[in-house]
């Protein structure tokens, strides 16, 4: 098969641009067709290092700067009129149509802003591949989570949508070999996240101060948000992070808005840390409670499983469930299944919301 993977246009699929989900997750998802024996033609900004047959660029790093208008790659503009889009999806089906084969994919996490590409390439399908996102554009849908999925189709597209088998739930997917497990810890639990009200931080200042455990927190936001005596240690490299999640006592993830799927909290478990998350979203796919760690409501109940994490699984359980079910190694086979599926059935560029 042949995939034409589009990246987003604010970054670059290098590892610099570590805390734009989407441009590490292009790089994941590059090397599970690669790996799979697939040809991948990559799409994006001047510099890559995902693996793939042909890197493609489709906006320079100045050109970059000057659309984006000063904003952080971080908190992209999501508007499909402005004219990072607009130029930016131009170039991308300019050199997608010079590529093409029938019976092409191309795989976006673009959603609406990306939704040209139903007009200008109706003979190819367009599979949105990892949505954790509202505002979807296409025909083909993969979820991260079943629990964003329902919320999606319940609320968001208010049932109007019928059954379809191709609106698919992957969960996403990281490589293990990124994540160390350690044979000691550090007193500490850790936050990692943006620093906003709704990724509950304060309840994580709370808990701990409330248990009595010290608290690290790690992420680009608003600095005053750290409260009850936490240690603020700002942005760090992407190693680092990692470590810390490694020596970490536990994770921190009490998002208090619906968290479509949660990355850190699988990154920390592949650490072999439990999480002490919230209790709804993609939280109840990735966390087992009791087990893997705690799904909690509020800061008294998350200070209490604070005092329990001794009753949890060991270190090494905890890694070896989140390679089972979150390695880039195990879900390329879900992926291979779903497009194979895809290959079978004719285009089309209706879609369904």
């Amino acid at each position: 098969m042949r995939f034409h993977v589009v990246a987003l246009p604010q970054s670059c699929t290098t590892r610099a641009f570590s805390l734009c989900g989407f441009s590490q997750k292009t790089m994941r998802f590059c090397w599970m067709m690669k790996s799979l024996g697939h040809t991948v033609y990559l799409y994006g900004g001047e510099k890559n290092e995902a693996i793939c047959d042909e890197h493609v660029v489709c906006i320079g790093r100045e050109q970059q700067k000057e659309l984006c208008k000063g904003r952080t790659y971080v908190y992209p503009d999501w508007n499909p009129a402005n004219q990072i889009w607009v130029d930016y999806n131009k170039k991308v089906t300019e050199e997608i149509g010079k590529r093409k084969q029938p019976g092409d994919f191309v795989c976006i996490l673009g959603g609406n802003c990306q939704v040209g590409f139903m007009e200008t390439l109706p003979d190819l399908k367009i599979v949105e591949y990892g949505i954790g996102y509202t505002g979807w554009a296409c025909r083909w849908l993969v979820f991260e989570s079943y629990a964003w999925r329902a919320f999606c189709m319940g609320v968001i597209a208010k049932g109007s949508m019928k059954f379809d088998p191709y609106v698919h739930v992957i969960h996403s997917f990281y490589d293990e070999n990124d994540f160390e497990l350690l044979p000691e810890r550090d007193e500490y639990a850790l936050f990692v996240g943006r620093l906003t009200p709704n990724k509950g931080v304060g309840l994580a200042c709370e808990a701990c101060e409330k248990a009595g455990i010290k608290l690290k927190v790690v992420g680009l936001g608003d600095p005053k948000l750290v409260t009850h005596g936490a240690e603020y240690l700002g942005i760090v490299p992407e190693n680092h992070r990692n470590h810390l999640m490694a020596r970490a006592k536990v994770l921190m993830a009490p998002t208090l808005s619906w968290e479509p799927f949660g990355n850190v909290a699988c990154e920390a478990q592949m650490c072999g840390t439990p999480v002490i998350s919230t209790n709804w979203g993609g939280f109840t796919e990735s966390v087992s409670d009791g087990v893997t760690g705690y799904r909690i409501c509020d800061a008294a109940q998350a200070a209490d499983r604070l005092g329990k994490l001794d009753k949890l699984a060991p270190s090494e359980f905890i890694r070896q469930r989140a390679i089972g079910a979150f390695s880039m190694r195990n879900i390329r086979h879900q992926y291979q299944e779903y497009f194979e599926k895809l290959s079978t059935l004719p285009n089309t560029i209706s879609k369904q919301n």
